[in-house]
């Protein structure tokens, strides 16, 4: 039965059975079977069918609380009996925004799983601001960010320090390793998409010296830090990028940093997050305590696997 609930709820979150599917890593046929099985027992229609998803009938808005009700509390049951047994059994799934999902959570991650094997683990990569939501409406118990809030709920823990510098690819002969502030508004620049505290830490910074984004010379605002890698490849533009996220690159000698003068450095801090008023469960918490006590050792590895790499 609580397989069932756990497609009718995912189902009504994602309004798509095949996208319920995919979060639940089972095939559509078993989610469909598995609603058909759960209106049957309760003898009412819980989903329209539509043409493009599904959507919640009255009886189905009604029944959903409860059910994530119920899911919780079983999730709650079995957190408390794992702990009992002094075991960590089960999943963690942490949420991180692009930097630190991609290049520094994934070290972590991976050392913690060596203790813990029998523990599945995934980090799910967004940007800060779905990372935020997604621990502040309890979806998630941990997350870690680039930036913070000021929900009163949250608890941000300093994790990782990093600064955000301005690069261009070593085929860009165009553009000198130093240029005046002033050579920005000109400057063909790649940006990071609205969401993303990376762009929200470089335009405060910019606003310290007088510049706001219609200053810039904005040539392509993409999604990733990976994306806007790769348009960096192509030679032109230049763009304000982690520190961490660009070590392999400028080892490897294929990006260069170019020096603003007049513009100050734009220093950031990733973050551990978490949610006051929810007990992390016996996993979340066991990690929570691993992330403290290892970050330094965690931002050594990617430093020295960087160098190893060129």
């Amino acid at each position: 039965m609580f397989r069932h609930l756990e497609a009718f709820v995912e189902t009504a979150k994602l309004g798509s059975v095949t996208q319920a599917a995919e979060a639940l890593y089972i095939t559509q046929p078993t989610v469909s079977g598995q609603l058909r099985e759960l209106e049957e027992e309760l003898g009412t229609v819980l989903f329209h069918r539509m043409p493009r998803g599904v959507e919640l009938s009255e009886a189905g808005k009604r029944f959903l609380p409860r059910a994530i009700e119920i899911l919780e509390s079983r999730k709650k049951l079995l957190h408390e009996a794992s702990e009992y047994n002094g075991l960590l059994r089960g999943s963690l799934e942490i949420h991180a925004s692009n930097i630190p999902g991609e290049y520094l959570t994934p070290l972590c991650l991976a050392q913690f799983k060596e203790l813990h094997p029998s523990l599945r683990l995934v980090c799910k990569v967004s940007d800060s601001a779905e990372t935020i939501k997604k621990v502040e409406s309890g979806e998630a118990y941990l997350g870690v960010v680039g930036t913070r809030d000021d929900n009163p709920d949250l608890e941000f823990i300093p994790l990782w320090d990093d600064t955000l510098d301005l690069f261009t690819s070593t085929l860009n002969t165009k553009l000198p390793d130093v240029i005046p502030l002033e050579s920005l508004k000109d400057l063909p620049i790649i940006i990071r998409e609205e969401g993303s505290a990376s762009r929200r830490e470089l335009l405060e910074t910019l606003g310290e010296v007088g510049l706001t984004v219609k200053d810039l010379n904005i040539m392509l605002e993409l999604g990733s830090t990976t994306a806007v890698k790769m348009a960096l490849t192509s030679g032109s533009g230049a763009a304000f990028i982690s520190g961490v996220a660009m070590e392999k690159e400028v080892l490897e000698g294929s990006m260069r940093r170019v020096t603003v003068e007049g513009m100050p450095p734009v220093e950031r801090r990733f973050y551990l997050i978490k949610n006051k008023r929810r007990e992390l469960s016996p996993a979340a918490r066991v990690f929570s305590e691993f992330a403290l006590k290892k970050s330094a050792h965690c931002y050594s590895v990617a430093s020295s696997r960087a160098s190893s790499a060129s």
